[in-house]
């Protein structure tokens, strides 16, 4: 028998096993990756438990005996709504005058004839517009935090300093 079939012969011997292989390791993939979306849902549910304040299924349990003022708790929610709004305005504001200081920057750069200069001020200008977007995020972030850090005290305060209750405040905490 030549050489090329007794190769020949050994690829068929040999391919059934490299499919069977090769599916398994297909489906192998697939439970690893089914089993990681699993354990970042889980691990996400449990953080943004701690995240609130809730520990130990509190927030699954009832508590009729807390009182909430609830013309307090509006009055949090509005002010810490209204701050938040007001942390995209500035967000916005900002963005928007970086924007147009980068537009007119990139402009008068490309009025350059001379190529280094036009490269400099180009870097310079985009340069500028990264920092004043990551500080404008930064502001925004930071404006954000302090609204909900004020308005968890207020909440507090509308149930009466109680530590129990939070899940009453979850509802309102997508922002």
């Amino acid at each position: 028998m030549p050489h090329y079939q007794k190769i020949t012969n050994k690829l068929k011997e040999i391919r059934p096993l490299v499919h069977k292989t090769t599916m398994n390791k297909y489906k192998i993939a697939g439970l690893v990756g089914a089993g990681a979306i699993a354990l970042m849902t889980f691990s996400t549910v449990l953080a943004e438990d701690n995240m609130m304040g809730r520990n130990d299924g509190e927030h699954m349990k009832t508590n009729a005996s807390v009182s909430i003022d609830t013309a307090c708790m509006k009055t949090a929610i509005m002010a810490r709504d209204a701050a938040v709004t007001a942390a995209f305005d500035a967000n916005y504001t900002a963005m928007k005058a970086g924007l147009t200081a980068r537009t007119s920057a990139i402009s008068a750069a490309w009025d350059q004839t001379n190529a280094e200069t036009r490269r400099a001020d180009l870097k310079t200008a985009w340069t500028n517009w990264n920092t004043t977007a990551q500080n404008a995020r930064k502001d925004m972030r930071a404006a954000k935090n302090s609204a909900w850090t004020a308005f968890k005290t207020a909440a507090k305060a509308c149930r009466g300093g109680s530590a129990s209750g939070n899940g009453d405040i979850s509802k309102d905490a997508s922002l």
